[in-house]
């Protein structure tokens, strides 16, 4: 009885290990169990304009006002209004017509020189009087070649430009000068000729009137006088020799000095060979 109840008892036991040996071995061997991942549910992203989908829903009138900005339209900034074209009023022009009419009579007498040297400078004279008489101006003139007269309309302050392209000229006394009836008023330029041919002095006359407080100049007298500009030989030598001395330096001065200095040599010598035949 003993034995057959130790035989169960050991028999349970051997069971028992062998399941626990089995147990083990299987869950060794079995791969471990990975958990699934979560999928994450995204929302989709919103159908562009003019394709079809899901049509948003509309808010309400009420939240509408309340949630969405207003967008006001730009004000219109109006255009800067064109400035005033300066139209001249017949009121304007009626009064320099009548400061016109009011002016002085004087006579003015020119001198310019129908030929000059090219680089050589020769006075130019302007003369104005109220008082004398043309005749009596061109006496006054320091050079009556050539001189010119008229009787133009004069106020009391006068203004004379000369110009004229090649020329040098230089101003000896002011061009905006007072005008009186007691002295004569002289304009006097030192004109010098820098390019040859045929040119041409321009004298222009102003008088300068004062129109509402401003003054206003008013050109009433133009002269043009041509001008023919020579040059002499020696000129044309000079000039030629200042343009070109760099050759001819090289190609005359060297040669001819090189001939003096050997006419000079043998002319030193042949004393001293006559002296040695004397003396032999």
């Amino acid at each position: 009885m003993k034995s057959s109840i130790r035989n169960v008892f050991v028999g349970v036991i051997a069971l028992v290990a062998v399941l626990t040996v089995a147990s083990l071995f299987w869950f060794s061997t079995r791969p471990a169990s990975r958990p699934s991942p979560t999928v994450r549910e995204e929302a989709p992203p919103p159908s562009p304009p003019g394709k079809t989908g899901s049509k948003p829903t509309p808010p309400s009138p009420g939240q509408a006002e309340s949630e969405a900005p207003r967008v006001e339209a730009p004000e219109a900034v109006p255009p800067p209004p064109a400035p005033a074209r300066a139209e001249i009023s017949p009121a304007a022009v009626k009064l320099v017509d009548e400061i016109l009419r009011e002016l002085d009579w004087g006579n003015i007498a020119f001198n310019a020189p129908a030929t000059m040297r090219y680089a050589q400078p020769r006075p130019v004279e302007l003369l104005l009087s109220p008082a004398l008489s043309v005749t009596d101006l061109q006496e006054k003139l320091h050079q009556k070649v050539g001189a010119q007269s008229a009787h133009i309309q004069v106020s009391n302050i006068m203004e004379a430009q000369l110009t004229g392209t090649g020329f040098t000229i230089e101003a000896q006394r002011p061009a905006l000068q007072a005008v009186t009836s007691q002295q004569i008023t002289r304009w006097v330029w030192r004109v010098t000729p820098t390019e040859l041919g045929r040119r041409t002095l321009h004298l222009t006359l102003s008088a300068h009137l004062d129109v509402a407080g401003r003054d206003a100049p008013l050109v009433v007298q133009t002269f043009h006088r041509a001008i023919q500009v020579d040059i002499t030989i020696r000129q044309r030598i000079s000039a030629f020799i200042q343009n070109n001395w760099q050759w001819l330096w090289a190609a005359v001065l060297v040669p001819v000095a090189g001939y003096l200095w050997k006419i000079g040599k043998g002319r030193r010598v042949k004393p001293k060979e006559k002296r040695k035949k004397h003396v032999s």
